[in-house]
């Protein structure tokens, strides 16, 4: 390189002599004739430098090579030529002189650079905590078809804070690819609170770990993108909940959505005009608002054992939660108290809304004696609000016997896509089991006559029916 000894300034700011424009390139290369890119310039004249000997200095004293002088902002993201030129060197020649830095022959002294522009960073806002489905409480549950959803709308923003409109999605602009992390305070013995699970479990949950192009822009204004609670591509929806053990009861609790943050990161490499080029990581964070009620839920069958049933019994099957600080149980919403300890009716249930499905195996398996039992009027269980938290019409009928007294259980389907929900699953004799069985009939036929008793009553000749039953959902 040649540098002009002549060319020097120190009798007066140099940096005031400089002006800079800027030719905006697509991803591919091209260069935007139309406009379509956004993004403009701008010099930094508020400091003080000079040039000795066509070297920049930031003194008057003549240094060993040339200082940096210039800043140079650019407003969006992308590729772009920088050009900064002094117009004012040659001026006395401006008059048959072209005033450009694009004629072989012209005033200006000019520079030029071909850099990538990037995010300063990404803001993460508008997060909210929802319950499952955006209703009034979420069951603990390890299968995530049950749990908190968390709706945020992410923007790719210049140093100052303005959104970079070029950060979209299309062959031709800049967007870069994001992960996405849910991160939920854990519970700590050594700072209790209340708002966290009281056991201590830890969650699982399903966000965007690895760096994917989201899709910024499209139905969404340029530079943003919103990931709503109910995101229809499942790669994208963020949603957790809590380790659910089936024997592990756990009173209802309210998460803050303070404990709930969401960060996200992107990482740049080979970026144009970066001295040496390396990875540079952009990223960005957001603490939720609202709040999200768990329950620990499970279904049951009004009464485990169905004794000395004649031919056909009714066994109601409801959804229950649980909650043993009997009478506050503040935390809960509209639920009923059932006549087992600690339990209530979970009457918001929905089946129809993914609140949980109840399927029973049938035909029920024959234990003792013979026949061909049924259950009518079938074995999808329905529990939805028009029946509050239960469902009366489940019916065990004895069918044609062969041979009585017959006793026979009934079992929960948990086979997948005609399945009893795993989160609904209550089992005190193991952590991961269904119930075995879930409840038992037996049937004895017909009862006989004795005649009369002493007291001129008529008897039962089974002397050990019971007379007195009450259902309990």
């Amino acid at each position: 390189n040649i540098i002009p000894v002549d060319y020097t300034v120190i009798d007066h700011n140099f940096i005031d002599d400089l002006n800079t424009s800027t030719i905006r390139y697509f991803k591919n290369g091209a260069v935007d004739t139309d406009g379509l890119l956004h993004g403009s310039s701008d010099l930094n004249k508020s400091a003080t430098a000079y040039m000795l000997a066509g070297l920049s200095s930031l003194t008057k004293t003549q240094p060993a090579n040339a200082e940096e002088i210039v800043q140079v902002t650019y407003d969006d993201v992308g590729l772009v030529g920088l050009e900064v030129y002094d117009e004012n060197w040659a001026a006395v020649d401006n008059d048959d002189t072209p005033m450009d830095c694009n004629s072989s022959e012209h005033t200006y002294i000019c520079g030029d650079l071909n850099v990538t522009f990037i995010p300063h960073h990404f803001n993460v806002e508008n997060i909210h905590l929802r319950n499952h489905k955006d209703g009034n409480f979420t069951y603990l549950s390890n299968d995530l078809n049950m749990s908190m959803h968390i709706d945020v709308n992410l923007s790719a923003r210049n140093a100052y804070d303005g959104i970079t409109q070029n950060f979209q999605q299309g062959s031709l602009y800049y967007e870069n690819p994001l992960s996405v992390d849910i991160n939920v305070t854990e519970w700590n013995a050594s700072i209790p609170v209340t708002t966290r699970h009281p056991l201590g479990n830890g969650t699982h949950k399903h966000d965007i770990p690895t760096e994917t192009l989201l899709g910024f822009g499209g139905s969404d204004a340029n530079g943003t993108h919103l990931i709503p609670w109910n995101e229809s591509d499942t790669t994208q929806q963020l949603m957790f909940n809590y380790t659910r053990k089936n024997n592990q009861t756990v009173n209802p609790f309210i998460l803050n959505g303070t404990d709930v943050n969401i960060t996200v990161q992107s990482t740049y490499t080979d970026l144009t005009g970066l001295t040496p080029s390396s990875p540079v990581v952009i990223d960005g964070s957001g603490i939720a608002d609202r709040n999200a009620t768990l329950y620990f839920a499970r279904v049951k069958s009004s009464q485990f054992f169905y004794d000395d049933v004649i031919n056909s019994v009714q066994t109601p099957i409801s959804v229950v939660v649980y909650c043993d600080t009997y009478p506050t149980c503040s935390e809960l919403n509209n639920e009923v108290k059932i006549n087992e300890p600690y339990w209530w009716l979970s009457v918001e249930h929905n089946e129809a809304t993914g609140d949980g499905n109840i399927t029973l195996i049938s035909p029920p398996t024959v234990i003792t004696g013979a026949g061909n039992p049924t259950i009518t009027p079938d074995t999808d269980v329905t529990v939805i609000p028009a029946q509050p938290g239960v469902d009366t019409d489940v019916y065990v009928n004895s069918g044609a016997t062969t041979s009585l007294p017959m006793s026979v259980e009934i079992f929960l389907d948990t086979t997948p896509s005609t399945d009893t929900n795993s989160w609904l699953i209550y089992n005190t004799a193991s952590e991961f089991s269904d119930p075995d069985p879930f409840y038992k009939v037996r049937f004895i036929g017909a009862a006989g006559w004795a005649g009369h008793g002493d007291t001129g009553h008529v008897v039962d000749s089974n002397t050990s029916a019971k007379k007195n039953r009450r259902l309990g959902w």
